[in-house]
């Protein structure tokens, strides 16, 4: 891929890894880490190239937004689909880049990553030079206004793309924050189950520690 001095810039990473390595152990972190390396490799887009892995995230760089979308449309989907129990969220912006040692650099890296960690489990926030690419592949793009974002000095115009076409018959740990469908969950709570005994017990034990899916700031764990 040749390397454009514009590009789309896509930041994607798991949802609430912290807790999932702390609850769960550094092997079923690693575990996940490799299934958001494969799932991301598995999913690029014609003229999209995955730049590097981050741990628990990841970095793509697309020729066009459409590409850059589209890519991380499918990592959604596809990491629903692959029945881990894991949620991913994204960033994405198109605007000038800066290449140096085969690496990529600039404002507009910066506020893609800035962007993933606004993002709730399973969507993408994208400014308005991506967002209007949207409507390409069939994925609408909500307006969320023009919110400050750290270390910039002017608001950003924001938008949200929610990709997964899957229903909603899913529930959350709180502990550990695994995805899991009604039907797998132990001891299913509204909104919420648990993936194990483990996590089941902790709850119980001292509910008041963990954020309930509601709670948006628990997507920054």
């Amino acid at each position: 891929m040749r390397r454009p001095t514009t590009a789309t810039v896509v930041f994607m990473d798991l949802v609430r890894f912290t807790s999932l390595t702390d609850v769960h152990g550094d092997i079923i972190a690693a575990d996940a880490a490799e299934a958001l390396a494969r799932i991301v490799g598995e999913s690029l887009a014609e003229g999209a190239q995955l730049l590097k892995l981050l741990g628990d995230g990841a970095l793509v760089i697309a020729e066009e937004p459409v590409s850059g979308l589209r890519t991380a449309a499918t990592v959604v989907e596809r990491l629903h689909d692959d029945s881990t129990g894991l949620d991913v969220r994204g960033g994405l912006h198109h605007g000038p880049v800066v290449w140096r040692n085969d690496d990529v650099f600039g404002s507009s890296v910066n506020l893609s990553a800035r962007l993933a960690a606004l993002a709730e489990p399973g969507t993408l926030v994208l400014t308005r030079s991506v967002a209007t690419h949207g409507a390409a592949l069939d994925l609408d793009a909500a307006p969320l206004g023009e919110r400050a974002i750290r270390g910039l000095r002017s608001p950003v115009e924001l938008f949200q793309i929610n990709p997964c076409r899957h229903g909603d018959d899913w529930v959350t740990d709180p502990v550990c924050g695994m995805r899991l469908s009604g039907t797998e969950s132990l001891a299913p709570d509204g909104h919420i189950g648990f993936c194990s005994a483990r996590c089941e017990d902790l709850f119980r034990a001292q509910p008041e520690l963990y954020r309930l899916p509601s709670d948006r700031s628990s997507s920054n764990e």
